[in-house]
């Protein structure tokens, strides 16, 4: 597991829902599902919802005290516990970067809420349980909404990277996906079709 995901009864200006809504237009959120940072001081979270055509949506972002690259700055949130937030892309946010990477490789899964709710959306890495790796620090070299691209030292192999957080969430067998999916992906599950397989991520690499 990632670990335990602290969830704190705050308010929060503007809501999860508004900060999606400055960036995807109509937005009905449903949840989201979470890693966790494991130096405790970036939030981790992939907001989950439905699009103006009902189509399952997400959108990925990180919670920071302060700002970390103004690049990737979506907005700021007041939050009633933790003072100002910093909400920016999780694309150009390493720590993210690195999370989903490695939850993917060590076929992980998603954080435990701390307040007992389920995560809406349920998600496990493709890789092995058994396999624990050494991941350096992740340099990312490009970033947009939906991808980012760099490098990281994976044990004592550096690769370059491509990962891929697509805004729509499809099943595995969809057309829509339009390419090959890769063996090395983030497999998800919502509550009300726990049996349909959909792709939270994709991850293809190669040695630098």
């Amino acid at each position: 597991m990632s670990g335990i995901s602290i969830i704190e009864n705050a308010v929060l200006k503007p809501t999860k829902r508004e900060v999606a809504e400055q960036w995807l237009g109509y937005f009905e959120h449903i949840g989201s599902y979470r890693f966790v940072d494991p130096d405790g001081q970036v939030g981790i979270e992939s907001l989950i919802g439905f699009d103006l055509d009902r189509r399952l949506v997400q959108m990925p972002v990180t919670y920071r005290s302060a700002e970390f690259d103004a690049e990737h700055t979506l907005t700021t949130m007041d939050h009633s516990v933790l003072g100002t937030r910093y909400v920016s892309n999780a694309m150009g946010d390493p720590v993210a970067v690195r999370e989903y990477i490695r939850v993917i490789l060590e076929a992980d899964n998603g954080a435990q809420r701390s307040d007992g709710k389920v995560s809406v959306l349920d998600v496990r890495g493709s890789g092995n349980r058994e396999e624990k790796l050494t991941l350096g620090e992740v340099r990312i070299l490009e970033a947009t909404r939906q991808r980012a691209v760099g490098y990281v030292r994976i044990d004592a192999t550096l690769r370059g990277f491509v990962l891929r957080v697509p805004h729509l969430l499809v099943p595995e067998n969809s057309p829509r996906l339009g390419h090959n999916i890769s063996p090395m992906r983030l497999n998800g599950s919502v509550v009300m079709s726990p049996k349909t397989v959909l792709i939270a991520a994709e991850l293809s690499w190669h040695d630098i």
